[in-house]
């Protein structure tokens, strides 16, 4: 899972209290097609992990001495369910590092495999053909964190391996983007005056 920067703008309406919005970004990429039985896939390759180094975040971030690890991608069990992901060690979550037994259980919910108008079909149903790293239609495939590698006709989460392959809640195949806006004001008494917390003494 991979946590962007959001933005963070405080509004002014007449008539009421100023209020800050903060929009956090969310981009999560899945990897296999799915069904909702737990079950083991052959290994993954490791043959196109050259053609891309350049382009992986955990490189880009390990370039500046950052130690990046997609920790909410490893929550067992998976949430809303009892699936729980095989384990990958600290050194081999990097798809540069080549781990010829990794065997990840393959999961997606019930609820994406229903087929609501927000998700996406199986992969390889009938004439679904999505257009990886592009804008496809109406569905917006590009990840705000640059190309993603597509393996055997499946997106590869980006930030490295995390024991588990399909969408598991995720409605889509590659990026799924969302923006969650939370707006806040000011408690004020009857004079109008601000409130300050009773603990913290924050207003």
């Amino acid at each position: 899972m991979l946590l962007l920067a959001g933005a963070l703008r405080a509004a002014t309406v007449p008539g009421f209290p100023p209020a800050v919005a903060v929009f956090s970004f969310t981009v999560v990429l899945s990897t296999q097609p799915a069904r909702c039985v737990l079950q083991r896939r052959p290994p993954l390759s490791n043959s196109s992990a050259n053609c891309w180094s350049c382009l992986h975040p955990v490189n880009m971030f390990n370039s500046y001495n950052v130690k990046f690890y997609h920790s909410k991608a490893f929550t067992s069990p998976y949430p809303g369910s009892c699936v729980e992901r095989s384990q990958v060690p600290e050194d081999k979550v990097d798809w540069l590092i080549e781990w010829k037994d990794y065997n990840p259980v393959e999961y997606t919910a019930m609820s994406v495999l229903a087929g609501p108008n927000w998700a996406d079909p199986q992969i390889n149903d009938k004439g679904f053909s999505p257009k990886f790293n592009e804008r496809d239609g109406e569905v917006e495939r590009r990840s705000l964190n640059g190309l993603y590698v597509v393996e055997n006709g499946r997106p590869r989460n980006p930030s490295g391996r995390t024991g588990l392959t399909g969408r598991g809640l995720l409605g889509r195949w590659g990026p799924n983007h969302a923006a969650d806006p939370v707006v806040t004001r000011w408690k004020r008494d009857g004079s109008g005056n601000k409130v300050a917390h009773p603990v913290t003494g924050k207003n």
